[in-house]
């Protein structure tokens, strides 16, 4: 009957290792009984107290004792893979000896780590930007298709009177003149603009900015100005800047010409910014730069722009864009219009 009793007791012990969750020590006595559960802060120096999940609290004499084993269960072991990045290691049921994951586990826990990343990328609120791509194409004498992007980010950080835009493009056009000759030529920009506001509607200003125009002869163009401007809100929604400065060039027309080389150069820029609703924005600017020490030398850019937001990454535009210069070298006048339609993604 006492082994009867005995054995019931050894059962109920044994489920005990099934029954409980979470991370707990096993206990193996000499005697060959095994018990899991939780030493508790009260054992001391010869008796280990362990609150058992199924029995309750029992008093163990360490004198018994043949060992002690950390133990996980398969739902913990989840949980710490759950919350790894990489190089984890896990721990084996029954024992205390950690395992590296595998190089398979590692780099499965690596890729959904990155792809969660990319999902969660979010600029900075202070920046604005996008990109917009397009195909232009024109028939008549001079067929042309014409392949082109442009960017633009600006970085107005929120109670700073600091203001960046970093803008640029490149087009690609192919010619075919007389259905004989196929000519292929690059255009491209960038400009980077610094402004300060010292007062209210006022600003200082230093921009930086070059081309290279295949289609006009021009092999580069660099400037380097400084002036001031004016930012007036006329009605809600819409903004009006002017302003004016002055500063050098370094010019290589694809001609040769007295022009070529370093000389100075005055700029009066305009841009105007108007949101008649939540989704659609107008946009124009106009830059012309004059040769002061001649006036037959000058150029002009003038574009204007109607933006429509579809979503929060896509929109499109619809722009037009007249690009003059008086002299690009022995007095060639080049003038380049063109309207153009792009798809806009925003970031």
């Amino acid at each position: 009957m006492s082994f009867l009793k005995s054995s019931h007791l050894l059962l109920a012990l044994c489920v005990g290792v099934t029954v409980c969750s979470g991370s707990q020590t096993i206990v193996t006595m000499k005697s060959g009984e095994c018990l899991i559960g939780e030493v508790m802060a009260k054992s001391n120096e010869t008796t280990l107290v362990l609150d058992s999940a199924l029995l309750g609290e029992i008093r163990l004499p360490k004198a018994g004792i043949l060992k002690q084993e950390s133990y996980v269960t398969d739902e913990a072991v989840q949980a710490e893979k759950s919350d790894s990045q990489t190089g984890q290691v896990v721990k084996k049921a029954g024992t205390d000896r950690e395992l590296p994951l595998s190089e398979e586990e590692d780099a499965h826990l690596q890729e959904e780590s990155l792809v969660d990343k990319m999902l969660n990328l979010q600029t900075p609120d202070s920046w604005n930007g996008n990109l917009r791509f397009g195909l232009d194409f024109s028939s008549g004498d001079s067929k042309w298709k014409q392949l082109y992007t442009r960017g633009s980010l600006v970085v107005d950080p929120k109670a700073s009177r600091n203001y960046y835009r970093y803008t640029g493009s490149y087009t690609y056009r192919t010619t075919e003149r007389n259905g004989e000759t196929v000519k292929s030529t690059d255009r491209y920009d960038a400009n980077f603009t610094y402004r300060r506001d010292v007062a209210d509607s006022i600003f200082l200003q230093n921009s930086v900015g070059g081309r290279v125009d295949e289609i006009k002869g021009i092999n580069h163009e660099v400037q380097e100005l400084v002036g001031v401007g004016l930012r007036v809100k006329p009605v809600e929604k819409m903004e009006f800047i002017i302003g004016g400065g002055g500063g050098v060039e370094d010019y290589d027309p694809d001609f040769e010409d007295t022009r070529s080389g370093v000389n100075p150069v005055a700029n009066v820029f305009q841009e105007l910014t108007w949101r008649p609703f939540e989704k659609a924005t107008l946009a124009q600017e106009f830059n012309y730069f004059i040769n002061p020490d001649d006036d037959a030398q000058y150029n002009y850019v003038f574009s204007a722009s109607f933006r429509y937001r579809l979503t929060d990454l896509l929109g499109f535009e619809i722009s037009y864009d007249q690009n003059f210069d008086n002299d690009v070298g022995n007095g060639n006048v080049r003038d380049d219009s063109r309207w153009r339609n792009a798809i806009i993604v925003y970031f």
